[in-house]
């Protein structure tokens, strides 16, 4: 594609001067119109405004050359000008730069060698200028645009109802919203530029430490500040979006943080309400099951064997009664069962739940939470499967607790699995974070061949009252608490919990042990 030709206007009452630059113009690839007075060259610039370059004589008549820059500058035209004059006009030409003339040419013997160098620099700064003016306008609209960002973002962050703190990579303070200052009575302007660690107590200034040492992780807490108020705080490391490299991104830290107090409260308010209906609950209940077993023990061995068996009546009425004190005793089971739970999820959110420091056999754990289901099994004939490392170490811990993790997992994937087999492997693995290069933890891995669980299930399985059994059967099949507490269970020991699936694949359940 051709490139535009860019268009002369010569401006001279000199028809031969007109014509020789015309010819040395033409030549060099110049589209060259002419005028023989400024305002005839007036005229023919308002007629076409894409004329790239005006070169003018001086001395001409009806309008000189001065006026003619004159009348193209106070139109705001900035069209460059080259002006002509001769060795005896020096006051007339720098009158003619004055004014707006942008070069001029000595009207000499040399004019047709230097016409095409002056014409092409003056072209050129044109074009930079042009280009610089677009720059400006361009930078313009930038900084309004961040200007507006930046209002916009400074509302938002002064308006947000949780606190927001900014550090640098010096650990100074650099932005601290309004809900910093209300949640722990301080000034704005005074604490920016300060040393986190001299402003805040040892709680907050360890875990922005922790998101500062170990970059790649998010830290949660929640502390009692010294005003007398509970804060959920989230800390987490700052990087650049376009970072170089992944250890020279990071500018600094921040730590978002909401005022929980109200609602610890209602928590407080709600698990002491559950422990005292929980506790009220046992009671009776208690006497209810064991008063139907007795029951049921004195049918099976006084009342059931006086029945005349060849009565087919009698027999049916026997075994409805049977049928029923079996069910009083496993609803009841179920009922206590869905009291312990909940009482261990209250005592679990309150920080209540103390669990035992003693020396465990891992291999022992497991095997009495195998022992514990083995009933399970055999009712619905089900292989169990068997796979632990000899070189699993001995763990500091809550045997007890471990039991209950493992019991819980087993117990599920038996309800739902129908046929196949539960297979339980433990090894020693070497798990990789971003705090060490391979710490050495303990794995349990339970895997069923049942009917699976969808990929957007996978996570809520860990939520109170999330029964999956609601999700795959349409019907309930637990108290949606089992394995919330497993994982609380696992957290408190340094551990973690996590469920892989597939539908109707089954699913595998995997929890690790740190190895202290």
């Amino acid at each position: 594609m051709n490139e535009q030709k860019q268009k002369v206007l010569l401006v001279d009452d000199d028809i031969f001067v007109r014509e020789m630059l015309s010819v040395v113009l033409d030549d060099k690839g110049y589209v060259v119109s002419d005028a023989d007075n400024g305002k005839a060259a007036l005229q023919r610039y308002a007629d076409d405004p894409s004329i790239d370059l005006i070169i003018t004589d001086i001395n001409m008549p009806e309008m000189d050359g001065l006026q003619l820059i004159k009348e193209l500058r106070s139109k705001t035209f900035n069209v460059p000008i080259i002006v002509l004059s001769s060795n005896k006009e020096i006051d007339m030409m720098l009158a003619a730069l004055n004014i707006g003339a942008d070069d001029y040419l000595i009207k000499d013997e040399f004019i047709q060698d230097t016409i095409d160098i002056t014409v092409k620099k003056t072209l050129e700064k044109q074009h930079l200028r042009q280009a610089n003016l677009q720059l400006i306008t361009d930078l313009s609209h930038k900084k309004e645009e961040l200007e507006n960002a930046l209002s916009y973002l400074t509302a938002i962050i002064n308006t947000m109802p949780d606190g927001l703190l900014v550090i640098d990579e010096s650990g100074k303070i650099t932005l601290a919203n309004q809900a910093i200052s209300s949640l722990f009575n301080l000034s704005g302007n005074a604490i920016i530029g300060r040393g986190y660690s001299e402003m805040f107590d040892e709680a907050l200034t360890s875990l922005l430490d922790k998101s500062r040492m170990n970059r790649d992780d998010v830290y949660t807490a929640d502390i009692d500040i010294s005003t007398n108020k509970i804060v959920r705080a989230v800390a987490t490391s700052i990087r650049k979006q376009f970072a170089v490299d992944k250890d020279s991104g990071h500018v600094g830290a921040l730590v978002i943080l909401r005022d929980i107090t109200f609602e610890k409260e209602v928590d407080r308010m709600k698990n002491d309400f559950i422990s005292v209906v929980s506790h009220e609950l046992r009671t009776p209940l208690t006497s209810i099951i064991g008063f139907a077993k007795i029951i049921k023990n004195r049918l099976e061995t006084v009342i059931f064997p006086c029945v005349d068996k060849d009565d087919s009546r009698l027999r049916k009425t026997v075994e409805q009664v049977a049928g029923n004190i079996d069910i009083i005793i496993t609803e009841g089971n179920r009922l206590t069962n869905l009291i312990n739970n909940v009482l261990d999820i209250s005592k679990i959110e309150e920080g209540k739940m103390q669990l035992k420091e003693e020396l465990c056999s891992m291999s022992d754990i497991i095997q009495r939470a195998i022992d514990a289901t083995a009933p399970l099994f055999a009712q619905k004939q089900l292989e169990l499967k068997i796979n632990i490392d000899d070189s699993i170490p001995d763990i500091i811990g809550d045997g007890d607790r471990l039991i209950q993790v493992l019991i819980n997992i087993l117990s599920n994937a038996v309800k739902f699995t129908d046929c196949g087999s539960v297979t339980v492997r433990a090894s020693i693995i070497s798990e990789k974070d971003s705090t060490s290069d391979g710490k050495r933890v303990i794995e349990i891995a339970v895997t069923d061949t049942g009917i699976g669980i969808a990929p957007d299930d996978l996570q809520k399985v860990f939520e109170k009252f999330k029964q999956v059994g609601e999700t795959l059967t349409d019907r309930p099949r637990g108290t949606g608490l089992g394995l919330p507490i497993c994982k609380q269970i696992v957290e408190s020991h340094g551990g973690k919990i996590w469920a892989e699936s597939e539908i109707g694949k089954g699913s595998c359940f995997i929890f690790t042990l740190p190895v202290k």
